[in-house]
């Protein structure tokens, strides 16, 4: 395993920089110190023929004028906490509104706008950072690090932690947007996805605030645990389906079946033979068909993306959790430290 570390910018007086780890077959993963984000992913096909299968940005211009989250790391609270506020032990908490009324992935200024500390450590790169107390209206000082590892086998591992001064809640995801046929391929439908759940938190609205209740997906568009084209499935669902009009595609959280580091689903693309298998300890992943993306986002070689271009498979707590006493606590203690890990296996199928 190589790892190279370049120069890729400035921000605000500081260096940020470009690590890339390449195996020995020359398939490879690059990220920037700049918000953790993932850069490139280049793993085989069929023929062998490495190409790129994430979306996201070639430098750090387009990256901070670029939206979307793309290949961030997002906390401290990944995903939405509805109404910008909660309440812990009887105190009310109250957080910045940057998605409508509600706090999407952290806030105004989350983890993927900060410039993390990076050292390389074995065969990988531990990036890590301070949060300190009441950085966007969260509770004690956080101490977090993210270790993102390379294999032999094309396999990306990542493995949060972090440790608080006082009790807050803590839900950390990266944000990466695949495309196993490569950022030539303009929409998702020849992938198919599946998934191990029978239930996704249900939304209310457009918000995507879950109600707290479990929605069955049995006999709905939702039905991933036997495999299901993303494309049929979006066509099926934005014609008859309340929850998937609501968000104008797939964004729900699945509630993964299993504990512990388990596999909870895989992706494979037709063309290419290219397959995604993926792993975590989590109890939830929020997949995400890119409906929100805009065309006016520039990207790798100056080229626009495109409206569901890429998908997003983003393991963590369930959404809005600190306000939802029936779902798995996202509480962290003094004295306790959170853990996460999660896996990108890559392969053909």
């Amino acid at each position: 395993m190589s790892i190279n570390k370049e120069v890729w910018g400035t921000k605000d007086g500081r260096e940020v920089y470009l690590y890339t780890m390449a195996n020995a077959q020359g398939a490879s993963v690059s990220f920037t110190t700049y918000g953790g984000h993932l850069i490139s992913i280049n793993v085989p096909d069929k023929d062998g023929k490495l190409t790129d299968v994430l979306l996201g940005y070639d430098t750090l211009d387009r990256l901070l004028r670029g939206s979307g989250f793309m290949g961030a790391l997002v906390g401290r609270y990944a995903n939405r906490i509805g109404g910008a506020k909660f309440t812990l032990d009887g105190k009310q908490y109250t957080l910045a509104a940057n998605n409508g009324a509600n706090t999407l992935h952290g806030g105004l200024v989350g983890f993927d706008k900060q410039i993390w500390n990076a050292a390389q450590v074995g065969g990988g790169v531990r990036l890590s950072l301070v949060s300190r107390d009441g950085d966007e209206g969260f509770p004690g000082e956080l101490a977090v690090s993210v270790l993102y590892t390379w294999s032999d086998d094309n396999a990306l591992d990542i493995l949060y932690e972090a440790t608080a001064s006082k009790k807050t809640v803590v839900n950390l995801t990266n944000h990466a947007y695949f495309n196993l046929a490569g950022l030539s391929s303009e929409d998702l439908s020849t992938h198919t996805i599946a998934l191990d759940s029978d239930y996704i938190t249900e939304i209310a609205d457009g918000a995507a605030i879950p109600t707290g209740k479990d929605y069955p997906v049995e006999g709905t568009p939702f039905d991933l645990r036997n495999g299901r084209n993303i494309g049929v499935g979006l066509a099926e669902g934005l014609a008859n389906n309340e929850q998937m009009k609501f968000v104008g595609g797939y964004d729900h959280n699945y509630v993964l079946n299993g504990e512990g580091f388990r596999k909870i689903g895989s992706v494979c693309e037709s063309a290419t033979s290219r397959a995604m298998d993926i792993y975590t300890d989590q109890p939830g992943v929020q997949f995400y068909s890119g409906n929100s993306i805009k065309e006016e986002n520039v990207g790798k070689n100056g080229e626009h993306y495109k409206k569901r271009q890429g998908f997003c498979l983003e393991t963590q707590k369930y959404p809005d959790t600190p306000n939802q006493p029936s779902f798995p606590s996202a509480a962290l203690r003094p004295g306790e430290t959170y853990t996460h890990h999660t896996r990108y296996a890559f392969g053909v199928k």
